[in-house]
């Protein structure tokens, strides 16, 4: 029986949450199928393995307004090219800028896109570009794929209920995880003097360093904290354009941080309060010897960091921002139609308000629960043992045989 020939296709493979399932996906499919994977480009490295061959564009897609759309133009008809010479019969691409250039590169291929997060809440999304993007790229090229796939119920409903795509179209398929993989990473060893700083109640979050991740008030929680539980810890996993104003912002805090990726450290491993391991290839073995794992984000995807904390044993608390947190904590999907302003004890977690600026009080809803839950391990406990009953809905053969399904 002759392989169909799938190509994948993303902006980069530089380290990013969609990039890493991406690359997992790849992996996936290339045990059944023929399968080639094109980036746009290939300047910020190749952090994941892969699955297939590695086709790259080699087209860049910075500079002038008149430079990007040149690039826009060129990445198109490039692809479509690669499309017609690989013969491919199905397409799939990851992120918005994929999606527009596989919509519009449309050969004699099956137009599959992945969409990762929310368009409506992404704050990155701004100025009058932004309001083009929400207004009428989305719409008018999202409705041209022959098949689209959320991540999850909140952005299936985006897509059906903002942007008016038929609901036939879309599907849902989410991230999918291997558990036994992820469960003994958790258990590696830390080396050197890192072990040091796990000697208290550490809070864990994991990402991006980037504005939308919230890390400015997750720091601003722990600080306020620490005023009456004098142990609390701050570890924050993953490396971003604002690592150096969040380091500079936690000294300005009193947290005395400890940064990896900083060459000059003012402050020792054993004083610090707040640790910046930069980015980590394993950072299952961080997050399994910490006592809560948080989500701060003013909007997400899946995300997958808040499903591995799980995975790794560990109890979470995230706000119930759009589009992912509420259907990873609830078996209700459905977020209310206010935000909500006090915490929220749900099924495998507990859900929190969304920061504001200008707003105090979901800071101070934050502080309190924190307080609470350093003295209660009981819940924490209770938590960690409901997690371990829903994790099994993330496994690999369900989400492999869902994708196979759309194609």
């Amino acid at each position: 029986m002759v392989k169909r020939n799938i190509l994948l296709v993303i902006p980069n493979l530089g380290f990013g949450g969609a990039q890493r399932d991406f690359s997992k996906l790849s992996i996936e499919l290339a045990k059944k199928y023929c399968i080639y994977v094109c980036v746009f480009n290939k300047i910020g490295g190749v952090d994941f393995p892969l699955g297939g061959k590695l086709i790259d564009m080699s087209v860049s897609g910075g500079g002038s307004v008149f430079k990007k759309l040149l690039n826009f133009i060129k990445r198109v008809k490039k692809l479509k090219a690669i499309k017609q010479a690989y013969e491919i019969d199905a397409t799939i691409s990851y992120l918005e800028g994929a999606n527009y250039v596989n919509v519009l590169s449309k050969s004699n291929d099956k137009i599959i896109i992945s969409i990762r997060g929310s368009q409506q809440y992404d704050e990155t999304i701004k100025g009058f570009l932004g309001w083009l993007r929400k207004n009428i790229f989305i719409k008018l090229l999202y409705s041209r794929a022959d098949k689209l796939v959320a991540l999850n119920y909140g952005i299936s409903k985006e897509l059906t209920d903002i942007y008016k795509i038929n609901a036939d179209k879309v599907n849902i398929i989410r991230n999918y995880f291997d558990l036994e993989e992820i469960r003994i990473k958790s258990k590696e060893n830390l080396s050197g003097e890192l072990a040091n700083f796990f000697d208290g109640f550490i809070i864990c979050t994991a990402g991006r360093l980037a504005p939308e991740k919230g890390y400015f008030h997750l720091m601003n929680v722990v600080a306020e904290v620490r005023k009456v539980k004098a142990n609390i810890k701050l570890l924050i996993i993953g490396d971003g354009p604002l690592k150096y104003q969040l380091f500079e912002y936690a000294k300005q805090l009193g947290l005395k941080p400890y940064a990896e990726w900083n060459e000059r450290h003012p402050f020792s491993i054993d004083e610090t309060q707040l640790l910046f391991t930069g980015y980590e290839n394993n950072p299952f073995k961080f997050i399994a010897k910490s006592q809560l794992f948080t989500i701060t984000s003013s909007s997400e995807g899946g995300p997958n960091i808040l499903s591995e904390a799980m995975i790794c044993n560990v109890p979470v608390i995230s706000v119930d921002c759009p589009s992912g947190p509420r259907e990873k904590l609830s078996k209700n999907c459905e977020r209310p139609s206010k935000s909500i302003t006090k915490a929220e004890c749900s099924d495998y977690g507990i859900l929190m308000p969304v920061f504001e600026q200008n707003n105090r009080q979901p800071i101070q809803e934050w502080i309190r629960v924190i307080s609470e839950l350093v003295d209660n391990k009981d819940i924490l406990s209770r938590y960690v043992k409901r997690a371990n009953q829903m994790i099994a809905r993330y496994d690999i053969s369900l989400m492999s045989k869902a994708w196979e399904k759309v194609m």
